[in-house]
Parts: structure tokens; sequence; C-alpha cells
């Protein structure tokens, strides 16, 4: 029923949304956990951290501190997340195309592609729109990634106001199908 197409596409698709996971996650350079894996204890698990370029850390190598900035640069950050995903989504239109043009594909798995390609389209339509709008709102920089569990904002600035997520909100919602408790700011400062 399920041909390896199929299952490569599925990877694919995981691997956008871990690749942007990931990406967001090593950037974060304030880990909970210290250099034994250990969690320390002036930290606590599961408590939210601003990514940004002024704070300090410390090289595994020769335990001298550096600046995170040395690690990332805010644009660098924006630029190398909106590749990530613009590679991860580039590999998945291949395999759809590829079960698109194949001709021992059955009708169905061709209309799911087309489907699934569609579905693409609209997803990168709707995140250029959120990102564009959000920065005509004040925001330096701004990545939107859709998933289908709901969309993750990332947001340069340096405290975001509740009246400032509030409007981020409201355009999600404006241009997107993805309801408020699906939406997650994350703020990089």
């Amino acid at each position: 029923m399920f041909s390896r197409r199929h299952l490569v596409l599925a990877v694919l698709v995981v691997a956008l949304g871990a690749a942007v996971y990931l990406n967001w996650s090593f950037s974060n350079t304030d880990d909970a956990l210290g250099a034994t894996g250990a969690l320390d204890a002036d930290k606590t698990l599961g408590e939210a951290y601003l990514v940004g370029n002024n704070n300090t850390t410390t090289d595994m190598t020769t335990g001298a501190a550096k600046d995170a900035e040395a690690a990332y640069t805010d644009s660098e950050y924006f630029a190398a997340a909106r590749q990530d995903r613009e590679k991860a989504r580039k590999g998945a239109i291949e395999v759809l195309d590829e079960v698109i043009g194949d001709p021992k594909a059955s009708a169905a798995e061709k209309e799911k592609a087309i489907t699934s390609k569609t579905d693409i389209a609209n997803n990168m339509q709707e995140e250029a729109n959120v990102e564009s709008l959000i920065k005509a709102k004040g925001f330096k920089e701004c990545l939107a990634v859709i998933s289908e569990k709901g969309i993750n904002i990332i947001v340069k600035t340096d405290k975001l106001l509740p009246s400032e997520s509030l409007q981020i909100k409201d355009i999600v919602m404006d241009q997107t199908k993805v309801e408020p408790e699906n939406i997650k700011i994350i703020e990089v400062k």
C-alpha cells in the first residue's frame, strides 16, 4: 500500500521539521545542561531562554569564555534557518515530482503528491505573508515556520510586550488557518 516513495516523502517532511528545530536549539547557547550533560543547579528544566548575541559561552576545548556573537550573529541565524527550511522543502518537492512523473505510480499516489506539493506552496506563501506583516509592525527580523502541529514565529526583539504578542497572533490567525493555541512565538534577542 505504501511505496518507497511514500516513505522517503514522510522522512523528508519529518526532516524539515527536525532541521528547523535543531537549527533553533543549537543556536541557543544558554543551555540548561552543563558540559557533563547534568542539569545545572541554577537552571530550571523547561525554562525559556532568549537567544541572543549578548551572552558569553565557554569553549569546551580551552575553557575560555567567548562571545556568543562569534558562534552566530542574528542575521546569520535567520539566514541559516531560512536556508535549512528551503533545502528541506526542495528535497520534498523533488520526491513529490518523482511520484507525479512516475508512470508506475497510481492515480491516488499522484493525487496525494499533487496535494502535498500544493500544501507546501500554500505554506510558503502564508509564511512569507506572515513574515512581511510582522516586519511591517516594526520587528527587525522574523521567521515563520508552518508545520502540521501549528506555526512557530521567531522574532528578533529585546523584550516582547503582551500587546506585540497579540499583534503577532492576530496576523498569524488572519493569514493562516492556525488556531491560537498552536501559535508559538520564540524571541531572539
